[in-house]
């Protein structure tokens, strides 16, 4: 039997179905991260601080029902190039 269990730990479908809720900033946030970017070429790519940017990650984190910042990266690539991605009905990554 698997480490990691045989149910799904993130809800990705439901994070898909909450970005609409995330504010202006939020999303380009959002977007930067689906891109691989760092804090630091957020920073500098939005104009703002590294910990503006952290706050904005925590509220995504907290508006989507994600984790960590990676989950939030993987639901943006799906978001931003509407790859299933393997996304199954019960909203986990196989």
């Amino acid at each position: 039997m698997s480490v990691c269990g045989a149910q799904p730990v993130v809800d990705y479908a439901g994070a898909l179905t909450r970005v609409a809720e995330l504010t202006a900033r939020q999303l380009d946030v959002f977007e930067c991260l689906g891109r691989g970017m760092s804090n630091r070429q957020i920073a500098a790519g939005l104009g703002i601080s590294e910990y503006t940017v952290k706050v904005h990650i925590g509220k995504i984190i907290d508006v989507l029902g994600l984790d960590s910042r990676l989950q939030i990266g993987i639901v943006a690539y799906i978001h931003m190039t509407g790859c299933s991605c393997g996304v199954a009905e019960h909203g986990a990554v196989v």
